[in-house]
């Protein structure tokens, strides 16, 4: 991990200044740059010497300018050069291995890459030793004038956003599930964002019928996403891209939110904004009226709608809907019209699933925003409290530990089936067809078929 940009400049008694790129602004605008701390901030300072930081303390340089930083920030002033490894000359940092997949939209594509610096848990190594244990890691290339673009046209995605946003959560506040920072470079032609690297992809994978998982296995990887969701969240940042191919896998089974291109800092610039953001079947309907909506329920949004595809799609191999807009799709609108439970009937799949998951489901999808329950109000869903997995159990003793739950805090809206009926709502019931299903085509013509 690198030294904390603030002790350096505090041990050689230089005074605490913005992040140059911040500064260079505020230079320009006659302001002075450099950040007085208040008495407030004095004592607090006393105690992290007297008793260590706390968890999810930030360095000073970013404690005083947190709300005024774009999430960029977090990144910029951490870039070097790229260094790939040339087994000719035997210099280089990194070793490639393998390409992993493209990006279109941003013109560039991901590769693994072997660090012969580091061992996979951050300890240096000589570059003898790096052959053998240097970490493995994904790296994004992306073209320099495509960054540029995208900032010029302030387009909703922003590529530097993703590594500033991902070493904040990282690097700074030790949030779970989300993906691990590493390193940033840059040669004459591109950037590079260097990140931990996930063995098994991502939950795309495992949309196809031989791949289908469980709604055991999806209960557990669902509790992980909405852990790293509840981070952000905490943090005042909403993704506003969840999707299944936002969530990686590792081996042993842990899940990490990535991508982070699209995601909008809630102290900086508020709950509130307008336009879409996300991918068609995951954006909140709210989104389609052209005004403003929220950014933390959309995440709920999206989170449910990722969801709903990773226990139908294996099933009937399309999108339950196309586009979140009942204007175009005859499948959303049917949702709308008639809930979630008459979809699932017509697609023929809610016969399997249980009840608490189609409740959990159905709140998080609700169309009113102000009625989705939080990430971690989510957590606390009888789908995951009375699922005997012992794995399961393990995250939740863990977060217990770490977050104590106050006594007093209700759970509503959740809405709680008693405690006699929960284990038995754990095994999928046969549903009866509903008295009157929806007037629904066997294809909406939106043309929602699975495709990689």
């Amino acid at each position: 991990m690198e030294p904390c940009v603030a002790e350096q400049r505090q041990a050689s008694g230089e005074s605490v200044t913005m992040e140059p790129c911040v500064a260079e602004q505020r230079q320009g605008s006659g302001e002075s740059v450099t950040m007085e701390p208040s008495e407030e901030e004095k004592r607090k300072e006393e105690l992290i010497k007297k008793f260590g930081p706390p968890e999810g303390w930030l360095p000073v340089f970013l404690q005083h300018p947190f709300k005024e930083f774009e999430l960029r920030d977090y990144v910029i002033s951490t870039f070097v050069r790229w260094s790939p490894y040339n087994p000719q000359t035997h210099e280089g940092r990194y070793q490639l291995y393998d390409m992993l997949e493209k990006a279109p939209k941003n013109e560039g594509e991901v590769k693994l890459y072997r660090d012969l610096c580091f061992d996979s848990q951050g300890t240096p190594l000589n570059v003898d030793e790096g052959f053998d244990r240097g970490r493995f890691c994904a790296v994004k290339r992306v073209p320099r004038n495509v960054v540029s673009r995208f900032e010029e046209r302030k387009d909703p995605e922003q590529p530097l956003n993703d590594p500033g946003c991902a070493r904040l959560l990282s690097h700074f506040l030790g949030a779970r599930h989300v993906v691990t920072w590493y390193d940033c470079a840059f040669d004459d032609e591109n950037v590079y964002f260097v990140s931990e690297l996930a063995n098994k992809g991502d939950l795309f994978n495992f949309l196809k019928v031989q791949n289908r998982l469980t709604e055991n296995d999806i209960r557990f990887y669902m509790y992980q996403v909405l852990t790293g969701l509840d981070c952000l969240h905490s943090n005042d940042l909403a993704h506003l891209d969840i999707s299944v191919e936002n969530v990686i896998l590792r081996g042993d089974g842990v899940c990490l939110l990535i991508d982070f291109g699209m995601a909008w800092h809630v102290a900086n610039k508020g709950p509130i904004l307008s336009g879409g953001r996300g991918k068609k079947q995951y954006m909140d309907p709210a989104m389609r009226t052209g005004g403003p909506f929220h950014a933390i329920p959309a995440d709920i949004f999206s989170t449910g709608v990722t969801l709903l595809i990773l226990l139908t799609v294996p099933r009937i191999d399309k999108y339950p809907w196309n586009v979140t807009d009942k204007r175009t799709c005859k499948y959303f609108r049917a949702f709308y019209d008639y809930g979630l439970k008459a979809l699932l009937n017509h697609h023929g799949v809610l016969q399997y699933l249980s009840r608490p998951v189609v409740d959990i489901m159905e709140q998080m999808l609700n169309i009113d925003p102000a009625k989705r329950p939080s990430a971690a109000q989510l957590k606390l869903h009888p789908w995951f409290t009375a699922a005997p997995d012992a794995r399961l159990q393990a995250l939740m003793q863990a977060d217990a530990t770490r977050h104590p739950p106050p006594g007093s805090a209700p759970a509503a809206p959740i809405s709680f089936l008693g405690q006699a009926a929960e284990q038995a709502a754990l095994v999928p019931p046969v549903f009866p067809l509903l008295a009157a299903a929806p007037p629904l085509p066997d294809d909406d013509g939106d043309g929602n078929q699975m495709t990689d």
